[in-house]
């Protein structure tokens, strides 16, 4: 099963001569890092199933002439939901004939204002959403960790690292050694990136490039990508939602972690692949242009999930005071 990125798909789009599918997988690219970086291998069906290790076989010595027992690991079986995320844009045909005098394709332009929201709906659910209440769409981070991975929730203990702090040196030191616990939790020790509210991007950011431990490089979108050190985890803005002003990754949490009702934000870390975490798809975005009479329209339908295949690869950082 082949594990591609929507960088892939992209290409395998323009490859196609499929310019609408290319278009859009590149402004879900742009506008949601959560989604560039996953992969999204295409299953073939309504649910994502797999094997998470629950315990290991029994170590054992013998002496000689006598035997081994048998002795055997075990799995817990797993089984993860998909959702449709899509929508349809219509249009009159005779903005399609008049788009000569209008600034810009106003077919072109709803499409790409409905791939925003989608991307930031996403990012958004990705981190925030609780099952419980919404259960349509994918089961978010914040949930996942304090319901199934709570031994992955680490507490910062408050550190300020505030603009206005009374020793921002030894403020970050503090909270670079929690982000390196951060790390330490996952598998093999290794973050792939660090998701904050742009306030804590910044302040890290301050204090790494006086440290000259700041790396910084664009990609083929021209973003501006942190990593903490050469070669080291990105450091990215987990972004606004559709509202396009309400932070993901608020700075209005308590320090026990909850969205509303302090001053505090927190940091997720993870390890992205498909042993660890992964996106997943029942088949590759679907696009479909079509007419009716005088209404032209474009439906976008992606049917996609999570699946964490290792519980260590995802951890939360809460109760950091970065305004």
């Amino acid at each position: 099963m082949a594990a591609y990125t929507l960088a892939d798909y992209s290409a395998l789009a323009k490859r196609d001569g499929a310019p609408l599918k290319q278009g859009v997988i590149d402004t879900l690219r742009k506008e949601s890092l959560v989604m560039d970086l996953l992969s999204f291998p295409s299953v073939g069906a309504l649910q994502a199933k797999g094997l998470r290790i629950k315990s290991l076989p029994t170590l054992q010595h013998r002496k000689v002439n006598e035997g081994y027992v048998h002795s055997v690991g075990t799995f817990d079986p797993l089984a993860e939901s998909g959702y449709l995320f899509g929508g349809k844009v219509q249009l009159d045909r005779v903005y399609d004939a008049a788009k000569g005098e209008l600034m810009k394709d106003p077919q072109a332009a709803q499409i790409d204002l409905y791939l925003k929201s989608l991307a930031y709906s996403f990012n958004d659910e990705f981190f925030n959403n609780d099952s419980i209440a919404n259960a349509d769409t994918i089961t978010g981070l914040r949930y996942r960790i304090n319901t199934d991975f709570s031994g992955q929730k680490i507490d910062a203990g408050g550190v300020d690292v505030s603009p206005d702090t009374g020793a921002p040196t030894t403020a970050w030191l503090t909270l670079y050694d929690k982000m390196d616990q951060l790390q330490y939790a996952l598998p093999e020790h290794k973050a792939d990136a660090f998701f904050m509210s742009d306030t804590t991007l910044l302040q890290i950011r301050s204090g790494l490039r006086r440290m000259g431990l700041l790396n910084q490089s664009k990609d083929q979108f021209g973003r501006t990508i942190d990593r903490w050190g050469e070669g080291g985890p990105m450091l990215l803005d987990a972004g606004t939602k559709a509202d396009q002003t309400t932070r993901v990754l608020p700075n209005t949490e308590t320090s026990a972690g909850v969205i509303t009702g302090g001053t505090l934000s927190s940091i997720f870390a993870v390890r992205i692949g498909e042993d660890y975490l992964t996106g997943w798809q029942l088949d590759p975005l679907q696009t479909y242009k079509y007419q009716l009479g005088v209404i032209k329209y474009v439906e976008l339908d992606w049917y996609v999930g999570l699946f964490i295949t290792n519980p260590r690869s995802v951890a939360w950082l809460y109760n950091i005071q970065s305004v």
